[in-house]
Formats: C-alpha cells, sequence, structure tokens
C-alpha cells in the first residue's frame, strides 16, 4: 500500500499516528486511542496486527526515505524481539536502509542482537549487505566481538569474506582486535586466512603487531602463510618486544630476513 491510496484527511491522520508509532517501537509501547473511549495503553505486539499493518505502511512510505530509520530499524536497535515480529507478520519490509546505507540487519548486528538477527534473516534480511563504508553484517559482529551474532550469520551463509572499502576483511579486524573465538569461527566458516587490506596488512601481522598470541596460533594452526609480501609482522614483534609472538613465528617458519618497503 502507498499513500496515493489514503484520502487527505486519513495522510494527515496517518502521518500522526506513524509518527507516534515510532516512538512506540522505541518503547514497546503504543497508545491506542478508540474515539468512543479514553486513550488507554497497551503493548504494541498485543495490538490489532492490521492496525500496525496501516500505521507501519504508511510510517515505511511517508517517513524512512526522509528519516532514514523505519519501524523495523527501530524495534531492531531496540532488541524489541516481539515488536519486530508484529511488524514482520505485517510485511513491513526489513531492508530499508538510512541514509547511511545502515539495514536494520546492520545495526541489529552491531549491538549483538542474536535473537533479532536470527529473526531478520529468517524474515528474508539481505545478509550480505553493505552500507557505504562497505561495512557488511559479518564484519560488524565480528568487529564488536558478538560471537552468537555471527554464528547466526553464518549459519545463514553469510559471505565470511566481504571487504569493506579500506580492504579490511573480518578476519582482519578480529585479528587485529584479538577476538579468538570470533577468529576460529571466521576461519572454520572458510574466511581467507591470507587475506590482506589496501595496505598489504595481513591477519598474521595484524595479529603480531598487537601481541595476540593465542589469535596467532590460531592462525598458525590453520597453515596461514607467515612470509606474505610486504607483511612487517615479524619486524614489529622485534620492534615492541614481543617475544612469545616472535618465537611463534620462528617456529613457523617466518624469514626472519623479511625486509619491509623500507628495505629495513
Amino acid at each position: 500500500m502507498g499513500s496515493a491510496k489514503y484520502s487527505l484527511s486519513e495522510r494527515t491522520a496517518l502521518v500522526r499516528m506513524s509518527l507516534h508509532l515510532m516512538s512506540a517501537v522505541r518503547s514497546d509501547k503504543l497508545y491506542l486511542a478508540d474515539p468512543m473511549m479514553q486513550l488507554e495503553e497497551a503493548p504494541l505486539h498485543h495490538c490489532n496486527i492490521s492496525d500496525i499493518l496501516r500505521i507501519a505502511d504508511y510510517a515505511q512510505t511517508a517517513n524512512s526515505s526522509t528519516v532514514g530509520f523505519s519501524a523495523v530499524y527501530v524495534a531492531s536497535q531496540n532488541n524489541h524481539l516481539q515488536v519486530l515480529q508484529a511488524l514482520i507478520a505485517s510485511d513491513a519490509d526489513v531492508n530499508i536502509a538510512n541514509n547511511k546505507g545502515d539495514t536494520p540487519l546492520l545495526f541489529a548486528c552491531s549491538i549483538g542482537h542474536a535473537l533479532v538477527t536470527q529473526e531478520l534473516l529468517a524474515a528474508g534480511a539481505n545478509k550480505n549487505h553493505t552500507n557505504s563504508n562497505g561495512t557488511s553484517a559479518v564484519l560488524i559482529a565480528s568487529q564488536n566481538n558478538h560471537l552468537q551474532v555471527l554464528q547466526a550469520l553464518i549459519a545463514a551463509d553469510a559471505d565470511v569474506n566481504i571487504a569493506n572499502n579500506e580492504g579490511v576483511y573480518p578476519l582482519l579486524i578480529a585479528c587485529e582486535i584479538g577476538h579468538v573465538l570470533v577468529t576460529q569461527e571466521l576461519l572454520a566458516a572458510g574466511a581467507n586466512k591470507n587475506c590482506t587490506d589496501t595496505n598489504g596488512i595481513s591477519a598474521v601481522y595484524a595479529a603480531s603487531q598487537n601481541n595476540h598470541l593465542q589469535v596467532l596460533q590460531t592462525l598458525i594452526a590453520a597453515d596461514a602463510d607467515v612470509n606474505i609480501a610486504n607483511n612487517e609482522g615479524l619486524m614489529k614483534s622485534f620492534q615492541n618486544n614481543h617475544l612469545q609472538v616472535l618465537e611463534a613465528l620462528i617456529s613457523a617458519d617466518a624469514d626472519v630476513n623479511i625486509a619491509n618497503n623500507g628495505g629495513l
């Protein structure tokens, strides 16, 4: 349904109602007023589904294109699972993005709402969508160490090898920060263990530079290349006195004579 199907008076009323819905979704409450009765409060998920559909439909067409936040987006952001389920049952679009390209799924993954993530995926959310920065749901979950969210995405066959606009892969960011379990999950799901960003930084380099020994050991166990061209991981270990990391690299046959771009 679209706004053309409503009269001017209906559109005016629905604008008010749609704004009301957006506020209601944030608080998990909806205030419904019968013309013949006093305004009373009820949880949104207990409301008549046709009321939700009618309001959500106009909220979607009238507001999301300008404000950038749909009712589904707000429900996902605030972890209101039953509200989200009510909206999905009314055929609300789960793939409407804001003006930065962030969808409800991306935001749910950034906060760590595993059940909301599963609900959105089951409703057809684009598991491989990227925002204006090229950031995917898998990258967001990996960066924020949201293991259950990542597992839900992997179970839905999300691509674990989508890099952002700077060439940063989910595995790279997990190794840089030191998320061991996320690193293991990504590798098990087929993440490219030898991926590099636009600066030639590999997962081994990222783990070595930041002294994440367990992450490095995980990569070595997965047979990651410790001698990727332009990789300064070993040199950084010398400079930063990461002795255990250095020992692990040498044990994995890292070339102690490898030079960086400056010939050092």
